[in-house]
């Protein structure tokens, strides 16, 4: 469960930076629901209640949705895929930086992706070892996860999250889930 928390710290405001906000999300696949939560706190405690495997933010940056962060692990910990989802002023996803950790094979890969037109392009692909931080080769595995590459917002199994305010406003928010996984 460690590596659910991979989000990042958030630097101090800068004068004329963007004011960024987030909110946080995870799956309750239990109940079949998506839960947005506005206090970090709260949303850890229920990562923790419901054994949560996919969880992440949506940072808004005045205002407006700026890049998504989605981390799923499988339940034996063999592998944690964290994406992060960057979009446009037209809400329209635009890249992915994925990074695979498969723990039995000491590996991590990053992969980069340009998104156009509903579709993906792989534009970067390297590894390296978990242990040492030294480049790895990328090896096919059969532990390696191979999860879908959401092209557009709507897809996501959370999206009903996204179009509504109360995610942004509401200590805690819940939608049904919207994924056929």
């Amino acid at each position: 469960m460690a590596l659910l928390f991979p989000m990042l710290v958030q630097p101090p405001l800068v004068f004329g930076q963007a004011r960024e906000t987030k909110v946080f999300f995870l799956e309750n696949a239990r109940k079949k629901l998506w839960c947005a939560f506005t206090n970090e706190q709260a949303w850890k405690a229920a990562v923790q209640e419901t054994d949560s495997m996919r969880v992440g933010a949506m940072i808004f940056s005045n205002n407006e949705l700026s890049h998504i962060e989605l981390t799923e692990e499988d339940e034996s910990g063999d592998w944690a895929v964290n994406d992060q989802y960057f979009i446009d002023d037209h809400s329209r996803i635009i890249r992915l930086a994925r990074v695979i950790n498969v723990i039995p094979e000491d590996t991590s890969i990053l992969e980069s992706y340009s998104i156009r037109n509903g579709n993906a392009t792989q534009i970067q692909t390297t590894a390296k070892r978990l242990s040492t931080g030294k480049p790895a080769r990328v090896l096919s595995s059969t532990l390696r996860p191979e999860l879908p590459i959401e092209t557009s917002l709507k897809a996501f199994p959370f999206s009903a999250l996204l179009g509504t305010q109360k995610a942004k406003t509401i200590e805690k928010t819940c939608v049904d889930d919207g994924d056929s996984r």
